[in-house]
């Protein structure tokens, strides 16, 4: 048997036996998600750590601070720790406060999560927070002195706040993507923008994006009252704020350059098989629109059918349009935006 075929067997086979037993592919799919939900919380801690909120070590051998305001909960935690300085406290270990906060302050949105996303959902968002939580702490100079050589290279040589900026909504965008693409999310403000992504049928990442400029002329009206409204020594400020931007702008586009779930797609598809309308209705929980015509060429009788599904389902209504008809022309559409009914793949 060729090689190609022995592996569609097997894989049929390993399909079969999942399908009679749920509880192991219950086990693969929640062990395939904490996988994906660890490299998430890496991601973030590396990037924020790294390029967004860092602490170097000066010659005299004590730690400063150095950071552009973050998004999310890790950037509403930055403005709670200046807040707190503002009024005078004295905060040394910045990672600890914003990790002890990062917890706080996603607690009460698990809440919101657990009964107006999906419950699994909660569950694996909760877990990313916990690692987030701990690998803020644990992911700095103090452990990982190799993170001082990225650091010092990227801010002397490498491009310094610009760089940090892009390379920072990189990773904390990748974060956050691929906790999506798991149906979780990264925590934080992600729920909300994920909640109102959901309700809205629009891209997550624009939401995302207003939150965090909110949470942005907090941090810059912040700073300038630790300064004493001082606008002469505040222009850095202003100027770190541009360079947030920067990073906020380069996480949304990350965001919704893998994020699929709320992307629409028209597809349109010329046939001379009118009974693929039926299935594709067995198929695809979407409606369908049927055009009778005829080919300009052979004058033969063509059906066009006319539907509408999310990104992701694409490669399965193809594969099922060119399993009953493999000469049928497929056309597919972006779509920005849609108003009307449309069933979306629940949130478990």
């Amino acid at each position: 048997m060729h090689l190609k075929a022995r592996y569609k067997v097997r894989k049929a086979k390993i399909k079969n036996w999942l399908y009679d037993h749920l509880w192991a592919k219950s086990m693969l799919n929640w062990s395939w998600i904490f996988i994906i939900s660890t490299l998430s919380a890496l991601c973030f801690a590396f990037g924020f750590n790294t390029f967004i909120d860092i602490i170097t070590v000066d010659g005299a051998g004590n730690f400063v601070s150095d950071n552009i305001v973050s998004g999310g909960v890790s950037g509403l935690s930055q403005s709670v720790v200046l807040f707190f300085r503002v009024c005078g406290w004295d905060i040394k270990d910045t990672h600890l406060a914003i990790s002890i906060l990062y917890f706080i302050i996603n607690a009460p949105l698990m809440v919101i999560a657990w009964f107006k996303v999906g419950r699994q959902f909660a569950v694996f968002t909760l877990i990313n927070v916990i690692e987030v939580s701990v690998l803020i702490r644990v992911m700095n100079v103090s452990n990982l002195p190799g993170l001082q050589l990225v650091i010092d290279f990227v801010n002397e040589k490498g491009g310094g706040l610009l760089a940090r900026a892009l390379f920072g909504g990189i990773f904390i965008g990748l974060s956050s993507a691929l906790a999506y693409r798991m149906d979780i999310s990264a925590g934080g403000l992600d729920v909300i923008a994920y909640f109102l992504s959901l309700r809205k049928g629009t891209s997550t990442g624009k939401y995302s994006f207003l939150l965090n400029f909110a949470n942005l002329l907090i941090f810059t009206l912040l700073s300038f009252a630790n300064i004493g409204w001082n606008f002469a020594d505040g222009y850095q400020y202003l100027a770190r704020a541009f360079y947030s931007l920067v990073y906020f702008f380069t996480s949304m586009l990350v965001v919704d350059a893998i994020n699929l779930r709320n992307k629409k797609v028209k597809l349109e598809v010329i046939t001379e098989y009118e009974e693929l309308g039926d299935i594709l209705l067995d198929s695809i929980p979407h409606g369908v629109t049927i055009v009778r015509g005829e080919g300009a060429f052979s004058h033969k009788q063509k059906f066009i059918f006319t539907m509408v599904v999310s990104h992701y389902e694409v490669p399965s209504v193809v594969r099922i349009i060119r399993k009953e008809d493999p000469h049928a022309f497929v056309e597919t559409t972006a779509i920005s935006q849609i108003y009307g009914n449309f069933t979306n793949r629940p949130i478990k």
